[in-house]
């Protein structure tokens, strides 16, 4: 790998996470996050450390990975004591809502989303309570949220096929491909042309 080739894994101001450095005078360890400064023409990664450490990690030797770029569309300040909720919508190819990946994914607690007509604010527990605890249902529904509340995406999926729900327990399921039975309750599906019961 050349430095050019090396500078478009890792551009200047990317944040990367240490996996291992073979560094035995180094305090950095596995896990410690930074932001590329630049690529030196010895091929090492000169990175600012989030503890202060000043130290590259040498290509070929140290393993770094990027960092996840979490989607963030406008801001949220929730509300403190007597001062109300702080929300700026950002626009999205659909409308203007308040939307926080990082949210969604690392804290069911915190506000992730707030649609554009109203100001109820959705935390990642609130789609897992509306997709019925189902991991991969809740980060769907919340990827392809972008103006109307979380509810109405949903109930549009299943009014136009996508989703579906057992009529013996509630629990969801994609029609794409329609399974055979509910993994949950066992419950045979009924197939288009009259087939299970």
């Amino acid at each position: 790998m050349n430095k050019a080739e090396l500078e478009k894994l890792y551009p200047a101001g990317t944040r990367v996470e240490l996996v291992k450095m073979d560094d035995p005078h180094t305090r950095l360890k596995p896990g410690d996050k930074g932001t590329v400064e630049f690529i030196d023409d010895a091929l090492s990664v000169h990175i600012r450390w989030d503890s202060g450490e000043g130290l590259a990690a040498i290509f070929g030797m140290d393993i770094i990975k990027v960092v996840k770029k979490y989607l963030l569309i406008g801001s949220y300040t929730p509300e403190i004591d007597e001062a109300e909720a702080i929300i700026e919508r950002g626009g999205t190819e659909q409308g203007w809502v308040f939307k926080d990946e990082n949210a969604f994914v690392n804290r069911t607690d915190k506000v992730c989303y707030i649609p554009e007509l109203h100001d109820t604010g959705y935390t990642r527990q609130n789609f897992l309570d509306m997709c019925g605890g189902r991991e991969d249902f809740a980060a769907e529904l919340f990827d392809f949220v972008d103006w109307q509340s979380p509810e109405t995406l949903l109930q549009e999926w299943l009014a136009n096929g996508e989703w579906d729900e057992c009529e013996k327990c509630d629990w969801l399921y994609s029609l794409h491909p329609t399974p055979a039975a509910c993994e949950k309750c066992g419950a045979e599906f009924k197939t288009e042309g009259g087939g299970n019961d």
